[in-house]
């Protein structure tokens, strides 16, 4: 439809343009193309207008109407996935992946308030990756369970059938059936996760039994049963009015209406304490209704105890949330409760404690130090237990982020400075740098005194030299500094230009134009003067580091002569004088497109065209033209680097050059080394390090013993460490070994090499 207050201009598939008058309405136009007005700023952003001052009637705008409107699908998109995978239990079955998604979801409602659409789809397609992989893991994993499954495990966990009566090690994801026991070791954790998605969390030397779990599908009934023999345990269960869920406590009747519990038994008694709904616990014709935030003690036996009030949680005074804290040692701290006999506080990665890492029991005081942690991010809280025994209410959920110690030592170079010129080819270099750190010269270890002071001497070459200096202190953090010598062990001065190489004193040179543009090469931080003799304009600069220097100087006469003065750092000079001439306009060069800057041929055919040429020449050799001043040449390369000038010649004696750059590499890459790394239980990482003289292809294939077979992966190439890189599972008792790597570069040189494992 037409729309009144603007004219339409033009219509592609992606995109709309037009043209504003000054009835325009840009929240209605956002609306009527976007389905949502606040986007109006988009389209002044879109189209670089600053602000409403630059929507001024007659100018045409661009509205992304495509683009928008597949960016808000994508929202959609990415909320259903996210919605999908938690319906079917991937908040407790794959909640490291649910997470994620739920993050990059998060970061793309960012990058949409700042109208930073680009970056905002990258985080949706990362979200909906996340979440469909969340999906599938947890639908893959309850298809094959059959009453409960271990879904977390740290530590040794073990199982043991009624059939068999001798305990075994117990895998991630096992299934446990009705009459199946489980339990952990010291220092071991185990989540026991039933078809309807609640949870036993079993702590340390901790042992329970499944007596029943059975699912009435057709009544979307759940009835569980469970025996904790020894050991304590947290139970959250599934909001559900159809779910039946016992603990089995000889002697006792359970009638449990709550969703989250803890439940200890030892040799003299049972405990338990409630936090929602209620628990009522019957012997002979008494009972007693434990409420949220009550305990009772049941001895063996005997009744049930009157429900005590559990102690509140403790108010959290350190870290602060979301505080970050430098180095693995870290303490906990919250306001004291008196007459408290000890807390308990647990750590985890995972948000909502959907898993477990590290509980520590039995803290007499308000605080308490953890060691070993590494990097990341980790959420703790702590509770009171009282006299009993009895664990209250968890405190809030407090994050805390560790960082790893990356404070640098300190080092200072005396001596050189930078981009310091010397006549003499030996040089000492002194500094100073924290006491007991390792000084590297050039990656020669360096002897510092008992102040932290060095010195090393070294033997340079003529030219530039590069001086690295590194101080590493005990912990591996690393500080650098680099210096830059020039040795100009002779006077000899060297003159080049890019286009027309090198200058020599009474040359002639051609320009197009009213303008010259030297692209000077010369000895590195010299003094440049360059001054027409007709003009007496003067023009001075220096070189960099590399010894380049640029020109733009304007040609008032046809046939000028300039007179060009280097003065070097060292105190060399020297002089050459040039004349430049004005060339016809019309000569030119024009390369083929299809000519490649990188090929691993080692012959390469430079095609193109000479327009107003007599004669073409490559490196010096005269190249034939034909009748419309085409030309064609077949050249050898060399490996890496090769250089071809091109000098085009008119009628008049004028000449036009064109230098052009091939890089030949027919060589395959380099395999340097390969190695698999556990960086955890069934988890490896395989890291391979290879170089080539041009661009490595962005993956490699890598194939892997295990014990009962090999299998071929890919790696992905890590452009900041250089290596390629990937992490993988395997439940091999052995440490998998590398049997190959196969490389490729982007010139598709490729070589397979096979890797000899060390036993």
């Amino acid at each position: 439809m037409l729309l009144q207050y603007f004219d339409l201009i033009a219509q592609t598939k992606d995109d709309i343009r037009v043209t504003i008058n000054n009835q325009t309405n840009m929240r209605k136009l956002s609306q009527d193309y976007f389905g949502d007005p606040d986007f109006w700023t988009y389209i002044l952003k879109y189209n670089n207008i600053k602000d409403l001052s630059g929507v001024q009637s007659g100018i045409q705008v661009i509205i992304p109407q495509k683009k928008v409107k597949e960016l808000l699908a994508l929202y959609e998109s990415a909320s259903k996935s996210i919605q999908d995978a938690v319906k079917v239990g991937a908040k407790i079955l794959a909640s490291e992946l649910l997470e994620k998604s739920a993050n990059e979801y998060s970061n793309a409602l960012k990058s949409k308030k700042v109208l930073d659409f680009d970056s905002s789809r990258e985080f949706l397609i990362e979200a909906i990756d996340q979440a469909k992989k969340a999906y599938r893991q947890t639908m893959e994993i309850r298809e094959k369970t059959i009453d409960a499954i271990i879904s977390y495990k740290e530590g040794t966990v073990q199982k043991m059938f009624p059939s068999i009566l001798n305990w075994e090690n117990a895998d991630l994801y096992d299934n446990l059936k009705e009459n199946d026991w489980a339990r952990t070791l010291s220092f071991s954790l185990a989540n026991i996760t039933f078809n309807d998605l609640s949870q036993i969390k079993l702590y340390e030397n901790s042992e329970a039994e499944i007596q029943r779990s059975r699912v009435d599908v057709l009544n979307n009934k759940t009835d569980t049963k469970v025996k904790l023999e020894k050991g304590n345990a947290y139970a959250i269960l599934l909001n559900s009015p159809k779910k039946i869920f016992d603990l089995d406590i000889p002697g006792v009747r359970t009638k449990i209406n709550s969703k989250y519990f803890w439940v200890e038994k030892n040799k003299a008694n049972a405990k338990l304490a409630n936090y929602n709904g209620e628990i009522t616990l019957g012997v002979k014709d008494s009972s007693v209704v434990v409420r949220k935030d009550q305990g009772s003690v049941i001895p063996d036996g005997g009744y049930p105890s009157k429900p005590k009030n559990l102690i509140p949680a403790p108010v959290i005074t350190y870290p602060e949330d979301f505080s970050a804290v430098t180095g693995n040692d870290i303490n906990f701290n919250w306001e004291n409760i008196p007459r408290v006999p000890d807390y308990s506080l647990e750590i985890s990665t995972s948000k909502f404690f959907k898993i477990v890492g590290k509980s520590y029991k039995n803290i007499t005081k308000n605080s308490f130090q953890i060691s070993g942690l590494q990097p990341g991010v980790y959420y703790w809280h702590v509770c009171s237990v009282d006299s009993l025994g009895l664990p209250g209410p968890f405190s809030e959920i407090r994050s805390v982020i560790i960082l790893m110690d990356n404070t640098k030592p300190f080092i200072d170079v005396i001596f050189p400075s930078n981009n310091f010129v010397t006549r003499k080819t030996n040089l000492t270099v002194t500094g100073k740098t924290n006491f007991g750190c390792k000084v590297l010269v050039n990656h020669s270890n360096v002897i510092t005194n008992g102040l932290g002071n060095f010195k090393s001497n070294l033997i340079l070459n003529k030219g530039e030299n590069i001086i690295e200096i590194e101080s590493i202190n005990s912990t591996g953090n690393t500080s650098g500094i680099y210096r830059n010598v020039f040795v100009e062990s002779d006077s000899e001065i060297n003159i080049y230009d890019l286009h027309y190489g090198e200058l020599t004193d009474d040359s002639k040179y051609y320009a197009d134009g009213n303008f010259v543009n030297l692209n000077l090469t010369t000895t590195p931080l010299s003094r440049i003067e360059i001054k027409s003799f007709k003009s007496l304009q003067d023009r001075t600069a220096y070189s960099d580091t590399l010894g380049k220097c640029e020109f733009a100087i304007p040609l008032d006469y046809s046939g000028e002569k300039f007179l060009l003065t280097v003065n070097t750092p060292a105190g060399y000079n020297k002089k050459i004088t040039f004349d430049i001439n004005k060339m016809n306009d019309q000569l030119e060069i024009i390369l083929d497109s299809s000519l490649s800057s990188f090929t691993s041929h080692r012959e390469i055919t430079i095609r193109g065209k000479a327009l107003g040429a007599k004669e073409l020449f490559i490196n010096g050799i005269k190249i034939p033209l034909d009748r419309n001043n085409d030309f064609s040449s077949l050249q050898n390369l060399n490996s890496l680097k090769n250089i071809f000038t091109i000098k085009a010649v008119d009628y008049n004696g004028n000449t036009r050059l064109m230098e052009k750059k091939i890089i030949c590499n027919d060589n395959p890459p380099k395999l340097i080394s390969s190695e698999i790394r556990k960086i955890g239980d069934n988890l490896f990482e395989l890291i391979v390090k290879a170089e080539d003289e041009t661009d490595l292809k962005k993956s490699a294939l890598a194939e892997i013993n295990f014990t009962g077979g090999s299998t071929t992966v890919i790696l992905t190439y890590n452009s900041i460490s250089g290596f390629y890189e990937l992490t993988f599972i395997s439940k091999d008792k052995v440490k998998p070994q590398v049997k190959s790597v196969t490389l490729e570069d982007e010139l598709n040189n490729k070589k397979t090499y096979l890797v000899q494992n060390k036993n």
